[in-house]
């Protein structure tokens, strides 16, 4: 996506340029850098940063990011039709696999044994930014996902709840395995 809107610009610019426009243009050039492009850019950089940090710092940060995501999603639940905190477990396991379906191309699987819940992603990182930005998770990227899982399972079931990541993308290759326990 980052790519497309890069080539989309240059090719504008380059018209421009040709043209002998470009000066007359480049207030709307910079406008649409700064919407359009920048930000993505940023969030790039700002992702492949987090995966240099130590892991304690890079937690702090991906705390704030994972909330966020997970924010999206339990909007997304309720515009489905659960209430959250949800008094019916299984409907929120049901509505959080089908959250996690869209960004995997349906390719997770949530199962639930007594107070824990296990999710399968196939296919490669659950991190949908990791596929947008086109860039190469680390192990920090994995805590961005453990924050979020967390964030949505204790606003989700209304107490707290210990994540696990059993399997990464990273170790096997094609797949993901997230355990969330509760009481």
């Amino acid at each position: 996506m980052l790519e497309e809107k890069i080539e989309q610009m240059w090719a504008r610019t380059q018209k421009w340029v040709e043209e002998g426009t470009f000066e007359e243009h480049l207030p709307e050039s910079l406008e649409s850098f700064s919407r359009e492009i920048l930000p993505l850019v940023a969030v790039r950089a700002f992702f492949k940063g987090v995966g240099k940090l130590d892991e304690t710092a890079a937690d702090v940060v991906l705390k704030e990011v994972g909330e966020a995501c997970g924010d999206y999603e339990l909007g997304y639940m309720t515009l489905q039709g659960l209430s959250i905190p949800s008094p019916d477990i299984d409907a929120f396991l049901e509505a959080h696999e089908k959250g996690e379906n869209t960004p995997s191309g349906g390719q997770s699987r949530v199962t639930r044994q007594g107070n824990t819940a296990t999710l399968v992603v196939k296919g490669g990182c659950v991190c949908p930014l990791v596929k947008v930005l086109n860039i190469e998770p680390t192990p920090n990227h994995c805590l961005c996902t453990l924050n979020h899982l967390k964030h949505v399972y204790e606003t989700g079931l209304n107490r707290p709840v210990k994540v696990e990541l059993i399997e990464t993308y990273l170790r096997v290759g094609n797949s993901c395995t997230i355990r969330m326990s509760w009481k």
